[in-house]
């Protein structure tokens, strides 16, 4: 089911779509891995085994992917902001991270921490630098909502763009996608929207009912 504005409200729908998803993208990377097989081994040409090589890498990147959807079937449990996020940045060696999180636990499934695991990954796909610098920093809003920002010092997201880039379907080659992305955050009733002007400013909203600072022991 979906609600009005377009969004997912059953994790099975979810689910469904996911592996909708990672099978048409097992489906393309196997057509193009075989297909630079088979020129290969009429042109000798090293550059098709570098090809062979990223495809054998994305594919595994999805079956990873597949074996964490297992985790959407549990139940909501308060999990640590800068845990989760040293589990997310700890080998990825190609990128500087800083983070900046208060002491803070948030109830969500286990795939919450994907949100930034795709964040991280287009940075280094499309922030145009070979060694990009990220900060993820978090802060509680005078509303009660706490603020998640994830910021790079890449070439950012055109305003043409900013609109449309949590659409199903929208870019190629982005993982789970912004669209999957936005569908995890709303699960636990937050929002999710792009505002950077110098390089990518991701906004993650969580609900003052879905998360607890542990120094005041909220809820």
């Amino acid at each position: 089911m979906y609600s009005a504005n377009g969004s997912m409200t059953d994790k099975n729908d979810f689910l469904l779509l996911v592996s909708q998803t990672i099978r048409h993208e097992v489906a393309n990377i196997l057509f193009v891995a075989g297909g630079n097989l088979a020129l290969y081994n009429e042109e000798q040409n090293p550059k098709r085994l570098e090809t062979i090589r990223k495809s054998l890498e994305e594919l595994d990147s999805l079956m990873n992917l597949w074996k964490d959807l297992e985790l959407i079937g549990e139940d909501d449990f308060w999990q640590d902001l800068e845990s989760l996020l040293m589990r997310t940045i700890i080998v990825k060696s190609s990128v500087k991270i800083m983070f900046e999180v208060p002491e803070v636990k948030i109830k969500a499934n286990g795939l919450f921490g994907l949100v930034f695991t795709n964040f991280i990954e287009n940075t280094i796909k499309y922030s145009g630098k070979s060694f990009p610098c990220v900060k993820i920093w978090a802060e509680e809003e005078k509303d009660g909502n706490l603020l998640i920002v994830y910021e790079d010092d890449g070439v950012g997201i055109s305003e043409l763009e900013k609109d449309i880039i949590f659409n199903k379907g929208y870019g190629k080659n982005t993982g789970l996608g912004l669209f999957f992305i936005k569908e995890i955050v709303e699960m636990i009733g937050g929002t999710v929207k792009e505002t950077g002007t110098n390089g990518v400013r991701f906004e993650v909203r969580v609900p003052e009912c879905n998360f607890r600072t542990t120094y005041n022991k909220k809820l």
